[in-house]
C-alpha cells in the first residue's frame, strides 16, 4: 500500500507521515512474522532545500519531483510485494508549486499520472493535510497563511482532476493520527484473507482508541476547539458543538429582556 500525504506549507505533512510510520510499525507485524515493510519516503523538496541553502528556480522544479518518484520507487523495490510506503508528498506536490510559484503547468501531465499510477484505489490513497493547524515559520522556506491557502485549494483542484478519492485529515495530536489510521483501515481492500483481516481490526481499533482518548481531553479543556471529533469540518457535531455554545448567550439575553407591561385595568 503506498500512502500518500499531501498538503500546504506547515499543514503537519511530515510530523503526521512519521507518527503514521511509527504506528504502522506497533500495529503490523513484523516482516519476519508474515507483515509487510514500513518505509517512510521523506520530502524531497525539503531535503534539496537544505542541500542548496535555497528554494529550487523554475528550470529545477523537475529534478525535485524526479528525486520524489525516485525515492518511492526505491522504497517500494528494497520492501518488495506487498511493501507499505509512506510518502511525505508526491510529485503531484511539486507540480502545484511550479504553477502556483511560477505559473509553468509543464509537470502537470506527468505528475498526475506517477500519482495515478502509485495511489489509485487498491494500490493506496491520498491522504490531505486540513489547514486547522496553527501556521508556524521554518526559516526562509514558508511563505505565509495566505499562500498556505493558494496551495490548498489547487491541491484539491488537482486531485478532483485525477479522480482519485481523498480523505482529508483534521485534528490536533492523536486525533490526527488516529484519523489517518481509520483512513488507512477503510482504504483497504474489502476482500482480504484472514492475517490482513486482523491487520484491518488492529488500525480500527487503535484509530478509535485515540479519536476517543483526544476527544475526552477536548471536551474537558477550556480552549477547546470548534470540531476536533471527526474529519468533516461541516459535520453535524460542528454544528452541535456551535449551537450549544450559544445557548447561554440567549439564556442571558432572554432574562435581561423585561417582561411586557400589563394593559391597564379599562
Amino acid at each position: 500500500m503506498n500512502i500518500a500525504l499531501l498538503g500546504a506549507e506547515s499543514s503537519g505533512k511530515s510530523q503526521l507521515a512519521q507518527a503514521l510510520v511509527q504506528e504502522l510499525h506497533a500495529l503490523l507485524p513484523s516482516p519476519d512474522r508474515g507483515g509487510p515493510t514500513v518505509t517512510l519516503v521523506p520530502e524531497a523538496l525539503r531535503s534539496w532545500c537544505v542541500a542548496h541553502g535555497r528554494t529550487p528556480q523554475a528550470h529545477e522544479q523537475a529534478s525535485v519531483a524526479e528525486m520524489q518518484l525516485a525515492a518511492l520507487h526505491a522504497a517500494q523495490a528494497d520492501g518488495g510485494p506487498g511493501a507499505w510506503v509512506v510518502s511525505d508528498t508526491t510529485p503531484l506536490q511539486t507540480a502545484v508549486y511550479s504553477e502556483h510559484y511560477f505559473s509553468d503547468a509543464s509537470l502537470t501531465a506527468w505528475a498526475h499520472h506517477a500519482h495515478r499510477q502509485h495511489h489509485a484505489p487498491g494500490q493506496g490513497l491520498t491522504l490531505l493535510m486540513g489547514l486547522d493547524l496553527p501556521w508556524q515559520a521554518d526559516g526562509p522556506w514558508r511563505d505565509g497563511p495566505a499562500v498556505q491557502q493558494a496551495i490548498d485549494a489547487l491541491l484539491r483542484t488537482h486531485l478532483q482532476q485525477l479522480g482519485l478519492p481523498f480523505q482529508t485529515i483534521y485534528g490536533h495530536g492523536t486525533h490526527r493520527v488516529g484519523a489517518a489510521l481509520q483512513a488507512v483501515a477503510a482504504a483497504l481492500p474489502t476482500a482480504l484473507h484472514a492475517a490482513q483481516t486482523s491487520w484491518k481490526d488492529s488500525l480500527v481499533t487503535r484509530a478509535n482508541y485515540l479519536l476517543q482518548t483526544s476527544d475526552r481531553v477536548l471536551f474537558h479543556s477550556k480552549m477547546m476547539p470548534v470540531c476536533e471529533a471527526c474529519s468533516d469540518p461541516d459535520c453535524e457535531h460542528t454544528l452541535f458543538t456551535r449551537l450549544l455554545s450559544q445557548r447561554p448567550t440567549r439564556a442571558v439575553n432572554a432574562r435581561l429582556v423585561p417582561p411586557a407591561e400589563k394593559p391597564a385595568a379599562g
